[in-house]
């Protein structure tokens, strides 16, 4: 709101005769500070010279230009448009008291005026008139704030779109190490496992050449050359198997069919003094994968555990259970455990925890890239009894309930094929 000099609000008078003008002068002068006009013209000069009034109190008949005309005039004009206009007509008519403020005047007031309604009606336009400028000067205000706040976060998302585009090349750099670290570890170790079996063919070959006590000592020669033989074609085999196995077409396949499918196999990997006991908790639970590839895992994962039991009486227990999208494939045995620190480490490749030529260390790093490959992750516990191996595989329900039937006909019990949920235990050695 503009004050006066003296902090008074500046009233605008507006009235072609003299005593009218003069008598609310008389009213509002000592309150307020008071500008006079007699005409129309004169009222829109008065309105747009600075420092604007706060207020017009406009008659409506006046000679050169009327009351109604000169509000248009302010209402249409962008420099006026926001001052309060009170009319203080003798013009008493509802028809006319409507038009006014259809036009946009604040109030409407007849003569003769009544000096307390006058200064009351007054005061009220001139307070909401503050506060409507000062809403406007608020809603400003916090528009420049957006603006501000708005190219600060703009700087800001530059700033971090280029960090994440650093961040992201760092990253590939980062993962280019690894994997060149990861190929120098796996040729490493291919390295020192062919190195060891070379050395025992070219030994035993040397011993041959140099000759030998008899046919028995050459045959045990031969023998020895042998085992090393096909522990190079194993190890070859362990090789192409973990580059080459998980680039296998993947289809629409069933975990439990399979354990049921693969359990003779199991049966011949492990000694006769180890049970194997499968449980299922669905009759069905279908992943996206290569059925060679499951098979893969689960006789990684049971020769593994066949060799954490040893040579004593064991068990080795397999279930198969579907929860929150996820299929759960449980390998767990009554081993000797894993010790912690060789836990961190049990899925890097050529890390093994067995003796000298029991394995290249390969296995579990295998089922882990099959794992990763299918999307999904494994992870182990072990204690002083015993190592649990958990893996969950994204879930699929694309794979239909007929075919799954079809499937596990001859193969699962017929209580789990027909949709019941309960849990088998198959003792797989005395098959």
């Amino acid at each position: 709101m503009t004050e006066n000099a003296d902090g008074r609000s500046r009233i605008l008078i507006v009235d072609d005769v003299q005593e009218n003008l003069h008598a609310l002068m008389a009213i509002l002068s000592g309150e307020y500070a008071i500008i006079a006009a007699t005409s129309g013209e004169k009222t829109l000069e008065l309105a747009q010279r600075q420092p604007q009034p706060d207020l017009i109190l406009l008659d409506i008949m006046m000679p050169d230009m009327d009351g109604y005309a000169v509000l248009i005039r302010l209402k249409s004009n962008p420099v006026t448009v926001d001052i309060p206009v009170i009319f203080v007509t003798a013009l008493g008519e509802v028809a006319d008291e409507a038009r006014g403020l259809g036009l946009g005047a604040a109030d409407y007031i007849t003569k003769p005026v009544n000096p307390e309604l006058l200064h009351l009606r007054v005061r009220t336009q001139l307070e909401l008139s503050r506060l409507r400028k000062a809403q406007e000067s608020e809603r400003i205000r916090l528009e420049e704030q957006v603006l501000l706040r708005t190219g600060e976060l703009r700087a800001v998302n530059l700033e971090l779109a280029a960090s994440l585009t650093h961040a992201k090349a760092l990253n590939e750099k980062m993962r280019l190490a690894e994997k060149m670290e990861a190929l120098g570890t796996f040729a490493s170790g291919i390295a020192h496992d062919f190195n060891n079996i070379l050395t025992g063919i070219l030994g035993f070959a040397q011993l041959i050449t140099e000759g030998v006590d008899g046919p028995a000592q050459l045959a045990d020669h031969v023998s020895q050359i042998k085992q090393a033989a096909n522990r190079a074609k194993d190890l070859v085999r362990q090789i192409f198997t973990y580059s080459r196995g998980i680039g296998v077409p993947k289809t629409f396949v069933d975990i439990v069919a399979l354990v049921y499918e693969i359990r003779p196999l199991l049966c011949a990997c492990v000694p006769s003094s180890i049970n194997i006991e499968v449980t299922t908790a669905k009759p069905q639970a279908t992943v996206l994968a290569a059925a060679v590839n499951i098979h893969q895992i689960l006789l990684n994962l049971c020769a593994n555990s066949a060799s954490a039991i040893g040579e004593k009486s064991g068990t080795i227990v397999i279930s198969i259970d579907a929860t929150d999208g996820f299929v759960q494939l449980m390998v767990v045995d009554t081993g000797e455990g894993i010790e912690d620190a060789a836990c961190e480490h049990i899925f890097d490749p050529f890390f093994t925890t067995k003796g000298h030529g029991m394995g290249c260390g390969l296995g579990l790093a295998m089922v882990k890239s099959i794992v990763d490959d299918m999307g999904g992750s494994i992870s182990v516990e072990s204690h002083c009894n015993g190592t649990r191996f958990t893996i969950l595989l994204p879930a699929q329900l694309e794979f239909p309930i007929a075919e799954a039937d079809e499937r596990l006909h001859g193969i699962v019990p017929k209580s789990i094929g027909q949709g019941k949920l309960q849990k088998t235990i198959i003792n797989v050695s005395s098959m």
